[in-house]
């Protein structure tokens, strides 16, 4: 024999055991697990995207509660040439909560702000429970809406305190709140 033809049997013989060690090895019982934890990942994945999924539908209609509010909010929004401008957000995080504190609270006591003649808008960033808490009152708040009566607001985090003939009640419960508030529209 010579020396290719030896190293072309070598050659097979070697890949032959190869292929042997390696099936024997993908029949064992770590394969076989590998292969069980590899369809639970796979199944977690599965439920992991649908519970986001439906985190981000929910995220969606309060975000849309939200725009809802935020929009009645607005003293621009009854003037249709505003409404037909583009908005610029910016949003402007401080170091200090007491800050923010004093930013909101001097914002609320001048009215609305203007730089160049362009209306300037400043609104808390709530954390996503605290906004979803507060959206829940957004009924209530469209009955009370208009009445002089009536004063109104959310303490943070999210309850809603009602002030009616010189009595103050707080509700932490939307349906509460609607209860009561029906009460005294019907009066």
């Amino acid at each position: 024999m010579d020396t290719a033809a030896l190293r072309a049997d070598s050659l097979a013989s070697l890949k032959m055991d190869i292929s042997a060690i390696i099936k024997s090895e993908l029949k064992s019982e770590e394969f076989s697990s590998l292969k069980s934890e590899l369809k639970e990942v796979k199944a977690e994945t599965v439920n992991s995207t649908t519970a986001i999924r439906t985190e981000m539908d929910a995220m969606k209609h309060t975000v849309s509660d939200i725009e809802e509010g935020l929009s009645s909010w607005s003293s621009e929004g009854s003037n249709p040439e505003k409404a037909e401008q583009k908005t610029t957000v910016i949003i402007a995080k401080l170091h200090y909560y007491q800050n923010c504190v004093h930013v909101l609270h001097r914002a609320r006591e001048t009215g609305p702000l203007h730089y160049k003649g362009e209306a300037i808008a400043i609104f808390p960033d709530y954390s996503t429970k605290v906004t979803k808490a507060c959206a829940a009152f957004n009924n209530v708040w469209n009955l009370l809406r208009g009445r002089r009566d009536v004063l109104y607001g959310i303490i943070f985090p999210a309850s809603l305190c009602i002030s009616f003939n010189g009595d103050e009640k707080e509700f932490l419960d939307p349906e509460k709140a609607m209860t009561y508030v029906k009460g005294i529209t019907a009066t």
